[in-house]
């Protein structure tokens, strides 16, 4: 006697299948935004700015679910020649700043000649989503002196970037 064989259905045969964000698990991946930009951002003042082309909305899919929030930044600090130079940077979520720094996360001081300081700036938080209600997600930086400025993708040529994943709770 021959078994009887049923002929497996490939992944692309199935259509018109659409599943419920609720339906999911926990720990499963249900929205995903990015925003990516090369566009120069030039900053003097000390107190927080938001960086051109850094800030979009968000709505999440679930009251219950996380965020993961990650951003990349592309910072230069420098001025002229000043021999000191310091900046901060924060993500903003709905209006609340997610682990907002001290004065400085960076600083850089130049026995001689001016001090420069190039490098990425990498930022990853997890918040509640607590509702399903539409949310400004943003990123600002300040400079710590009256000397120093940053620049965010200085001369266009970097690519920095916000993104965040919905995971289910």
């Amino acid at each position: 006697i021959m078994p009887i064989q049923r002929a497996k259905p490939k992944f692309t045969d199935v259509k018109n299948v659409s599943i419920a964000a609720s339906t999911l698990p926990s720990g499963s991946i249900i929205n995903f935004q990015k925003v990516t930009w090369t566009t120069q951002t030039q900053v003097t003042s000390q107190s927080f700015t938001d960086v051109t082309d850094g800030t979009f909305s968000f709505t999440p899919l679930s009251a219950s679910s996380t965020l993961r929030i990650t951003s990349l930044l592309h910072i230069y600090l420098g001025k002229g020649s000043s021999p000191e130079v310091g900046g901060s940077f924060q993500v903003v979520h709905d209006g609340s700043a997610l682990e907002g720094p001290d004065t400085e996360q960076y600083r850089k001081y130049s026995a001689s000649g001016t001090a420069i300081l190039q490098v990425p700036h990498s930022f990853t938080h997890y918040v509640a989503s607590g509702s399903t209600s539409a949310r400004t997600i943003k990123v600002q930086g300040r400079c710590k002196l009256s000397a120093s400025e940053f620049l965010v993708n200085k001369g266009g040529t970097y690519t920095s970037h916000i993104e965040v994943l919905e995971i289910a709770g």
